[in-house]
């Protein structure tokens, strides 16, 4: 398979947010929406939440800071160095580390939730990092929740098998569940 070939026939590439639906923990996104989305047919709507989370992502960064230490740099996206469809688009680094700002309006859970799990560990993939610390606001406890994810070389390779399963699966013409699905949406393939 020609990765830099499959790069260019997308918009967007996959990133942390997609590793979710890709892993299967996503239940808001099927991975036929993702591949509408990667190829540019379907936009992503910002919804209020998308909103307020982007509005206040520094201002608890900065708040991590205050309460745990470390120097805080704004990460860059970077490619995956091996499958350039990839890229990481963490929030920040704290140190040596990842940290991964979210907000939620619901009660704060005593575990992370899998869908930032797997996030976080493609961060951690990407960015050749060892830990990575989610940091979440709930607007409803008026608190913050922080959980720590460490890299897990097992858990690295059974997400990029699943993501390189995605890719030949949506992005080899010849295969039938591709045809099936710009068929079935009279889509027209922009490359």
């Amino acid at each position: 398979m020609n990765y830099e070939e499959i790069t260019k026939k997308m918009v967007t590439r996959i990133g942390g947010a997609a590793i979710g639906t890709i892993m299967g923990t996503n239940p808001y996104e099927t991975l036929d929406d993702l591949y509408l989305k990667l190829i540019g047919v379907k936009k992503i709507e910002p919804n209020k939440y998308m909103e307020i989370g982007l509005l206040f992502e520094e201002t608890i960064a900065k708040h991590y800071q205050q309460q745990y230490g470390g120097e805080l740099v704004k990460a860059d996206k970077k490619a995956h160095p091996v499958y350039p469809f990839m890229v990481g688009s963490a929030d920040y680094f704290i140190d040596d580390d990842i940290l991964e700002i979210k907000t939620t309006s619901k009660r704060l859970s005593k575990t992370l939730n899998d869908n930032y799990y797997y996030q976080v560990m493609h961060y951690l993939d990407v960015y050749n990092k060892y830990k990575g610390i989610v940091y979440i606001f709930s607007f409803t406890d008026l608190e913050f929740k922080r959980f720590e994810v460490l890299k897990n070389d097992l858990i690295i390779k059974e997400k990029n098998d699943k993501v390189l399963e995605f890719v030949e699966k949506y992005f080899s013409p010849q295969l039938s569940d591709y045809n099936k699905i710009v068929n079935d949406n009279n889509i027209e393939i922009p490359f």
